[in-house]
């Protein structure tokens, strides 16, 4: 989850290699028993805004104090 989320940013400096090394770590890089995992991480993807929810909710309106 942590991997998908950091992959949201907005700024992203772009050049080949970082693309094809993105690539490699998205789609195979999952083990041995997932060989490619593009769908996996379009389901959970689209579940991101439903996370947020249940995140929003849980904190209830709270504001963090510094």
């Amino acid at each position: 989850m942590f991997r998908l989320e950091g992959g949201c940013v907005r700024s992203r400096l772009r050049w080949s290699t970082g693309d094809e090394l993105r690539r490699m770590v998205d789609i195979e890089c999952n083990g041995p028993h997932c060989p490619d995992a593009t769908e996996i991480l379009e389901l959970m993807r689209s579940d991101i805004p439903m996370l947020n929810g249940v995140r929003a909710e849980l904190m209830g309106g709270l504001h963090h104090v510094r």
